[in-house]
């Protein structure tokens, strides 16, 4: 939704640029989230994501931007599937015009990789672990977490514009 709220205020602004506001502005953008919708149940492990690649080229096609989109998904469900403990995940994608929505739901213990931190360190330290957040972070336009009851449910958004 931020994404789509940005977007609408930028062309509001470029389309003015050189007016005087002269009233407030209101932007109101809402997702409506289905929660069983284009949902995939997946195997905790790693032979599934075959499925979530399949997804991600299907919906914006073989190249050098979906392959570092592939890479920032794998690094995540790398993580869920060794870490989390869940025995059960779940995958849905949504293309919305040059938006590419991805939502990871597992049962997992909770974690959230936007709030975790990574200590900078030496090149010879990064087997301790951080860099595949390191690698959805820089990827991605936004990742969100939530934890909605005993889920972690987390969405990575990509534009898929210009690349």
């Amino acid at each position: 939704v931020r994404g789509v709220v940005s977007g609408i205020i930028t062309s509001v602004r470029s389309f003015a640029s050189g007016m005087e506001q002269f009233d407030d502005m209101t932007c109101l953008a809402l997702i409506y989230k289905d929660p069983g919708a284009g949902k995939r149940a997946l195997d905790p492990d790693l032979k599934s994501f075959q499925t979530i690649k399949n997804s991600i080229l299907t919906s914006i096609g073989e190249s050098d931007h979906s392959k570092n989109i592939i890479l920032a998904c794998e690094e995540i469900f790398v993580n869920i599937v060794s870490y989390s403990g869940a025995d059960q995940v779940a995958f849905s994608s949504k293309q919305c015009g040059n938006v590419l929505v991805l939502t990871y739901e597992d049962n997992g213990i909770p974690f959230d990789p936007v709030k975790a931190e990574r200590e900078n360190g030496e090149f010879e330290d990064l087997d301790r672990g951080g860099m595949g957040i390191l690698i959805a972070r820089r990827n991605s336009k936004d990742i969100i977490y939530n934890r909605i009851g005993s889920r972690n449910v987390l969405t990575m958004v990509f534009d898929t514009a210009n690349h």
